[in-house]
């Protein structure tokens, strides 16, 4: 099962040693961006907690959407009960999706463009049914356009669009 049942603060520390040498790590990576930008540590730790709530569009690449936004927030330290709860979905359908998944969770290409995962969470649409609506509605995106960015077929794209406006 891998690292799949490692949530949080006990990834990290697997990730990077002890938990002394993970807060050194992270403090010396916090101080660097800080005198790289410009901004103060408190500023450099409130923009990492935001980006948890972001997800990049080419996520939805190489994988189904569900599973594709579900590793992504397990990668970014979420639990299963979490994801469940922002998602709107059931903890069995998240924990089976990711067991599923296993080795599928690698690192995703990035396009630049970001979803909210508060976007994805209406129970009554699919995940890429919501994305599609997100970037068309909220980002003012064409559906070609969407096509292209997800690598999708612009049909694919079009009926996820219109279904997701049947459903609201």
């Amino acid at each position: 099962m891998g690292k799949m049942g490692i949530c949080g603060s006990e990834a990290i520390r697997e990730m990077l040693g002890s938990e002394a040498e993970a807060l050194q790590k992270i403090r010396e990576s916090s101080e660097y961006l800080s005198r790289k930008y410009k901004i103060t540590v408190a500023q450099v730790m409130e923009a990492a907690e935001a980006s948890a709530n972001f997800i990049d569009a080419g996520i939805f690449r190489n994988k189904p959407p569900l599973e594709a936004v579900c590793c992504e927030m397990k990668r970014k330290g979420f639990s299963t009960g979490e994801i469940a709860k922002r998602l709107g979905r059931s903890y069995k359908t998240i924990w089976n999706t990711l067991r599923r998944a296993g080795e599928r969770c690698e690192e995703n290409i990035k396009t630049g463009v970001i979803i909210p995962i508060s976007a994805l969470g209406n129970p009554k649409l699919g995940v890429l049914e919501s994305a599609v609506r997100f970037l068309k509605d909220e980002e003012g995106m064409r559906l070609s356009s969407i096509a292209k960015l997800l690598k999708r077929d612009y049909r694919t794209v079009w009926t996820a669009y219109w279904k997701a406006k049947e459903k609201e």
